[in-house]
């Protein structure tokens, strides 16, 4: 339970004592006994702040980032840097074999972020991933279904950044904004139209008007 207790009063020597008990939808983590000239509201509105949460994957031939999106936070969780060359044919090698050599690195490097972004998908549930980088890299590694099935189905669309790294990520969210905005109004859709379904049946899992919501709020549904 949160408790709040305090005179309310505007009237100097009189006193309006009053007290208000919540239960939280969530259970507290803190325990917090306070006195002050205002309430300590921070950890219920904590439990009302966005939870939505999104992946992103930047990537190139040279590097790879994973994080997520929290709110408009960025959590990195992968980062590594790739072994793999660059289309100059190294000395002494034939173009024919160095292009061989070079397509078996970039392969088993894109296995490895796939890798990575399976098993970091799998323990973090998002509503999207957005997938960037700065070349043809990230096409080929969507196409080619490097990731489980799963996680490629969560992916929003691909986004054309000038970097990777840390400043990748940040460029993917700026370029991105529109894919996640796109999955947000079709969510909405989505949700109004259950919402319409089931208002138009005799007796559906939804309410509208004041009088039935109350109901349905004090019954606890």
């Amino acid at each position: 339970l949160a408790v709040f207790c305090g005179n309310v009063s505007d009237k100097e020597g009189t006193t309006d004592l009053q007290i208000w008990v919540i239960e939280p939808p969530e259970e507290i983590k803190v325990k917090m006994y306070w006195c002050d000239q205002r309430f300590v509201m921070d950890p219920l509105l904590e439990m009302v702040e966005e939870k939505e949460i999104y992946g992103i994957i930047c990537l190139d031939k040279s590097e790879a980032d994973i994080a997520l999106l929290k709110g408009k936070k960025i959590e990195p969780l992968f980062h590594k840097e790739s072994i793999v060359p660059g289309k100059t044919r190294a000395g002494g090698q034939s173009s024919a074999r160095f292009a061989r050599v070079r397509e078996g690195m970039l392969n088993d490097w894109l296995k490895e972020v796939a890798e990575a972004a399976n098993k970091i998908f799998a323990e973090h549930k998002v509503l999207g991933i957005l997938l960037s980088g700065s070349g043809p890299i990230k096409e080929m590694f969507l196409k080619e279904d490097y990731m489980h099935a799963d996680v490629t189905n969560k992916v929003l669309g691909t986004v054309d950044t000038s970097y990777t790294g840390e400043h990748g990520l940040e460029e993917t969210i700026v370029r991105g904004e529109s894919l996640i905005k796109e999955l947000a109004v079709t969510k909405e859709k989505n949700l109004l139209q259950k919402f319409l379904t089931e208002i138009a049946k005799p007796h559906g899992l939804a309410v509208h008007g004041l009088k039935d919501v109350m109901r349905v709020l004090e019954l606890g549904a």
